[in-house]
Formats: C-alpha cells, structure tokens, sequence
C-alpha cells in the first residue's frame, strides 16, 4: 500500500509539474507577443524559423490576398509581388513539407478571411517521407496533447524573460537597423545583409563563389510519401471550399544540385511531378528546374546552391504572377510526357 501511495505521489509531483511549467510558458508567451514580439524574434529566442513565422502571421492584422508556403529557400521572395494591388505573406519554413504547410492554412482559413490564391513552393523532400526533426507552435497543432506537448518543450519565452529582465543582456539593435529588419520580416521575408555587400564589393562576391563551389552537397530526399500525398490532396480540397486557387511550383537550385550524384535529385523530382499529376487535382505545375540561367549561374544563390537570392526571386515573382513562365515551364496532365522527355534531354545536354 505504501508503494502504491508512494507511485501516486511521484505521478501527481509530475503532473503538477507538467502543467506549472505550460502555464507559466503560457502566461510568458502572452506577455512577450504583447510587448517585446520584434525584438524576441530578432534576437533568434525562438525555437524555429516555424515559430518565427507563425508569431508574425499573428501579430499582422492586414487582409492577405495571398500566401506564400515554401521551404527556406523562398524567404527571399516578397509575396506581395505574387499578386496584382494585394498583400501577400511569405509562409517558408525550414525543411518544409506538406504536412505542415496544411496546418498553417488551416489556421489561416479559421483565423484570417480567404486569400484569392495560395503559392506552394515544394522541393522534392517537401512530398517524401524523410525524417525531419521539427516542432510547430503549439496554436497550429491538431490535436491537445500536441499542443501540450509543443508548449511544455518550448523555453525560448523564459529564456528571453529571463536574460532581459535578470542578465540584461538581450541583442541590441540600432533603430535603423531593427526597422530595416522589421520591415523584411512583417510580410514573412528575412533580410540577407551579405547580398548588400557583395553588391559593392567583387573581392565578396568572387568568395562567395567560390564558398558556394566548394560547398558539400547534402540532399534530403528519401521516398514519395503517400501520406503527403493525402496532405496535399487534403490541402486542395480545403482550398476548393473556400474558393481558393493553388499555384504549385518547384524551387530553382543551382545545376550542381541538379547533377549531384548523376542527377538523383533531378529526376526525383520528375517522378514526384508525375506522382502529383497522376495522384491528386492538381492540373497543372510551374518547373523552375530546367536548366534556366538561375539554375547555370551560381552568383543566384545565398547560403548554399539549394537557396536562391533575392534577384533569383524576383524572377521567379514574376514568372509566377503573370502565370506565362519565361524561366521555367508549365507542366499539366495533357503535356506531361512531352515535357519529362525534353527535360531529360535537357538533363543531357547540360
């Protein structure tokens, strides 16, 4: 019996535990969105580019025409370009795939009025099943004990409380430089202060080349995952209720990317597009992967040859706006076989 009692003390301790500490993370969160929202995610408290991206979707109260949902590659682009006299927000994650791209529209369909048109910015990793090791912010979660779960792993608030208020040592910013950073990110974008400097600078520019040439390729690929394949298919049916267009397109990589491993990534990426073509509604799909000038020049690219900069952006910007790619190609169901084989031919001539 007192075993038994002592077992139920020890759970009860932790219990208490659990809840002290998502209460408590709970009441700092409010107190930190409330008042120190910028200053907290210009600081890099948090604990994902995910969480970064959520608390400035909240925090910004405009009527969004559109969306942008891609992996990190696309924080350079600036979604209000998307779409004629509209606002736009840039939704790019890290490591993003579709199963949480469809958590972040739900929320937006539940929380905001209906964008007119989504973009979704995939690489082939966003569509398979490779093991990512990521968290959400606990307001997007499905379910109760995810949101628990999320909140109760989550420090950066108290973290941040604490250095502020007993270390004093928060990142300090000059007003020039917070607001120039602040204005990038009120719409989902980051800003990327070395593409400045290699803009003046040639000695920066030719050590960036040669960073990025030199730079080992790493690819996250695994298999096409029928389960994000029901994810997209779940996110296109909630589009469809709500009277919301998809644009569906591949993320620009440099051709090295491409070729890596005798072109694994490439023609993964062509056996995903059949996959989506042939497995959900979705008609038809922008291919920025064809050995455009993006892909052949490497001066288009920021951290690594799998991000593109802001110039590699605007490209894309209006390639997608004006729906008549310049860059890359239209590839739907009725010209699907055509387009595979001359990109293959592609493939080989470059």
């Amino acid at each position: 019996m007192s075993y038994k009692k002592n077992l139920y003390l020890v759970g009860l301790f932790f219990v208490i535990v659990l809840f002290s500490k998502v209460f408590l993370s709970f009441l700092l969160e409010k107190h930190v969105k409330k008042n120190f929202i910028n200053e907290y995610i210009l600081s890099k408290y948090s604990k994902d580019i995910r969480y970064d991206q959520f608390y400035l979707l909240n925090k910004n109260k405009y009527s969004f025409k559109t969306y942008l949902f891609c992996t990190s590659a696309c924080l350079v682009m600036n979604p209000d370009n998307l779409i004629q006299n509209g606002r736009g927000f840039n939704v790019s994650i890290g490591a993003g795939q579709m199963s949480d791209f469809i958590k972040y529209f739900r929320w937006i369909i539940k929380n905001r009025s209906n964008p007119k048109k989504i973009f979704i910015g995939i690489e082939f990793y966003s569509l398979s099943d490779f093991p990512f090791i990521k968290s959400n912010p606990y307001e997007i979660e499905d379910n109760v004990l995810s949101k628990i779960k999320n909140l109760y792993l989550d420090l950066s608030f108290e973290k941040f409380i604490f250095d502020k208020y007993l270390l004093k040592r928060n990142a300090i910013f000059s007003e020039i430089e917070k607001q120039e950073e602040i204005d990038f990110a009120n719409n989902g974008r980051r800003l990327y202060k070395q593409y400045s400097e290699r803009k003046n600078s040639k000695k920066k520019l030719d050590e960036h080349k040669k960073k990025l040439i030199n730079q080992k390729i790493k690819l996250f690929d695994g298999k096409i995952s029928s389960k994000e394949i029901e994810n997209l298919n779940k996110l296109i049916k909630i589009a469809s209720q709500n009277n919301v267009k998809i644009s569906l397109f591949f993320v620009p990589v440099h051709s090295s990317y491409l070729k890596w491993e005798n072109g694994r990534q490439f023609f993964n990426e062509l056996k995903l597009i059949k996959e989506i073509l042939s497995q959900t509604d979705i008609s038809e799909i922008i291919y920025f992967n064809n050995f455009n000038i993006i892909n052949k020049d490497i001066t288009y690219f920021e951290h690594d040859v799998s991000h593109m900069n802001y110039d590699a952006g605007v490209l894309i910007e209006e390639d997608l706006k004006n729906n008549k790619p310049e860059l890359g190609i239209k590839i739907n169901k009725h010209n699907l076989i055509t387009q595979l084989s001359k990109l293959k031919i592609i493939y080989e001539e470059n």
